[in-house]
C-alpha cells in the first residue's frame, strides 16, 4: 500500500480533494503560511509514527508526502517542505520506504532535485488527465494518443536524470519517475456532472447516463 496525503491546512491547491475547493485553483493558503507548512510536516510524521506503532510498516511501503502542490506556489517553499517530510519518514519508517513528490505539474523543475544516493527509493510523482481542460476533451482518439505521446512524454522525461543539468542519459541514483495517477476518461468533466448524476439515482434508482454510448463519429481515428 502507497498512501498520499491529500490535504494540508490552508489547501495546498484549492481542489476538492485537498478539504477547500476554491474558485481558482492556488496553494498560496498553504505555502504562504509558514504555520500551516509545519502543520503538515507534523502530520506526515504523526501518520508515520501511527503507521509505525500499527506494525504496518511491511505494509505501507510507500508514502507521498503531499498530493499535487499547486504550479503557482513558492518551488522553495515546496521543495524545503519535501525535505522535511522527507527526513521525518525517514526518522520513522524503514529506509526502503518509497517517498514521492508532486512535481508542481512541472516535472523538469525537479531536474536535479534529490539527485544522490541518499535520495534512493524516492519518486517525482507525475499526474496526467486530459478531461479537466476544454480543448483535450474535444481531441478524437487519435490526437488523445498523440498528446500523450508528446507532451505528456516529453513533460515525463523532464526529470529525473544523473547529470543536474541534463534531459537524458543515466537515471538519476537518487529520485526516480512515477505516474501515480491518470484517467481514462477523456471527453467528459465527471465532476461537472456528478450532481446531476447522483439526482437521478435517488429519484429513479439508477444514475444518468448509466448508459450512455459514445457517437460513432466520437470513436472515429
Amino acid at each position: 500500500v502507497w498512501i498520499d496525503l491529500h490535504t494540508a491546512p490552508g489547501s495546498q491547491n484549492g481542489f476538492d480533494n485537498s478539504g477547500r475547493a476554491l474558485p481558482v485553483p492556488t496553494g498560496l493558503g498553504w505555502s504562504s503560511a509558514p504555520d500551516n507548512v509545519d502543520r503538515t510536516v507534523r502530520a506526515v510524521a504523526d501518520i508515520a509514527r501511527g503507521i509505525k506503532e500499527a506494525g504496518l510498516s511491511d505494509v505501507v511501503t510507500g508514502f507521498g508526502v503531499l498530493n499535487e502542490p499547486f504550479k503557482g506556489e513558492n518551488a522553495g517553499v515546496v521543495k524545503d517542505f519535501d525535505d522535511r517530510a522527507f527526513e521525518a519518514v525517514r526518522d520513522i519508517l524503514p529506509p526502503t520506504t518509497a517517498v514521492y513528490i508532486g512535481d508542481m505539474f512541472n516535472a523538469s523543475s525537479f531536474q536535479g532535485f534529490w539527485n544522490d544516493e541518499a535520495h534512493a527509493h524516492t519518486y517525482l510523482d507525475s499526474h496526467y488527465y486530459h478531461v479537466f481542460a476544454s480543448a483535450p476533451r474535444g481531441f478524437s482518439p487519435r490526437q488523445h494518443i498523440a498528446y500523450v505521446c508528446e507532451r505528456n512524454a516529453r513533460d515525463l522525461a523532464g526529470c529525473c536524470w544523473s547529470s543536474p543539468s541534463s534531459r537524458s542519459g543515466a537515471p538519476s541514483p537518487g529520485m526516480g519517475r512515477i505516474m501515480g495517477e491518470w484517467s481514462a476518461s477523456f471527453d467528459t468533466l465527471v465532476c461537472a456532472k456528478l450532481d446531476d448524476v447522483m439526482a437521478a439515482k435517488a429519484d429513479t434508482g439508477r444514475f444518468a447516463e448509466e448508459d450512455r454510448t459514445i457517437p460513432e463519429d466520437r470513436k472515429k481515428f
